[in-house]
């Protein structure tokens, strides 16, 4: 029985971080694992992902580290924004296109929209708009989201 910490030499943006730590396991399911260390010797007070292991020791993150994985943070939080974000518009686009439930009630709204906006356009010299005019505009608005 031995203590061993397992760690991801293909980790990003930081390598060979460290990803657990297993008490009292069987030396024989490890032995062989090139990304383990038997009985390593850990800094006190320091959490495990907040370690990786160098030259077969176990150390604490640099400042180096630490800024490289609030940056990929920050990346993958602004990718997950967009990826929301571009859902959200194909979600609203589909709406606008869909003949099912909802959107079929969309369609109805809109239609009875521009029947309103048509009694009242002739009092300030406009011209009709067609639902495909104002389905232009509502699709402008979505994609400046």
């Amino acid at each position: 029985m031995a203590n061993f910490i397992l760690f991801n030499p293909d980790s990003l943006p930081v390598p060979n971080r460290v990803t657990r730590y297993l008490k009292q396991v069987d030396s024989l399911l490890y032995v062989d694992d090139p990304n383990a260390l038997k009985n390593p010797v850990l800094p006190s007070d320091v959490a495990l992902g907040l370690l990786k292991v160098v030259d077969g020791q176990v150390v604490e993150l640099d400042q180096a580290d630490l800024d490289a994985i609030a940056a990929q943070q920050a990346a993958n939080a602004a990718a997950s924004e967009a990826a929301r974000i571009a859902a959200a518009r194909e979600f609203a686009k589909g709406v606008l296109d869909g003949d099912e439930g909802y959107e079929t009630f969309l369609k109805i709204m809109l239609e009875a929209i521009v029947d309103q906006l048509n009694v009242l356009r002739p009092y300030h010299s406009l011209a009709d708009i067609t639902p495909a005019q104002v389905k232009t505009v509502i699709t402008n608005k979505i994609n400046a989201l």
